[in-house]
């Protein structure tokens, strides 16, 4: 049986609320990746990279997900 758990996959179907994805939107093409922070261990890690990646350009974003960082891990 082959292990889908140990590759890159379609597993969610994810749709922007502004619908900017949409045909004729702007970001029509846009490929998602989607991580469950309560349950996948390697996902708190990922925000906290990607917090530091987009603070420079998105301090207010950054802000947040380490705010979500931390509750995470005070329930932990």
């Amino acid at each position: 049986m082959d292990d889908k758990r140990n590759k890159l996959q379609q597993k969610y179907w994810v749709d922007r609320i502004d619908g900017r994805d949409l045909s004729g939107g702007d970001r029509v093409d846009s490929k998602y990746f989607v991580l469950d922070y309560v349950h996948d261990p390697y996902a708190i890690p990922a925000l906290e990279a990607y917090a530091a990646a987009c603070s420079r350009d998105f301090p207010n974003l950054s802000i947040e997900i380490s705010g979500l960082i931390r509750s995470l891990k005070s329930q932990s």
